[in-house]
């Protein structure tokens, strides 16, 4: 079986922050070798980030957004598929 590298920033946020500050603390007490561990849920933490500031910028698209720009956009007079 091949092993895939896969993000888990679907998991739950605060535990991956909450794992970003251990592995910290461990590469400062340890030393370079946890720095892979460390990179990997640095970029893990800039993905929810990320994925976070997509969203809050859609949601303030969408509240910005007219009802008749709501309306013209779900509007039924299109032709039918």
């Amino acid at each position: 079986m091949s092993r895939t590298s896969r993000s888990i920033s679907d998991s739950d946020p605060a535990a991956i922050r909450s794992a970003f500050a251990l592995i910290a603390e461990v590469v400062v007490l340890h030393g370079a070798a946890y720095l892979p561990l460390f990179e990997r849920l640095e970029r893990e933490v800039a993905a929810l980030d990320a994925k976070a500031s997509a969203f809050d910028r859609a949601r303030q698209v969408a509240a910005t957004a007219t009802r008749s720009n709501h309306d013209a956009f779900c509007s039924n007079d299109g032709p039918l598929p």
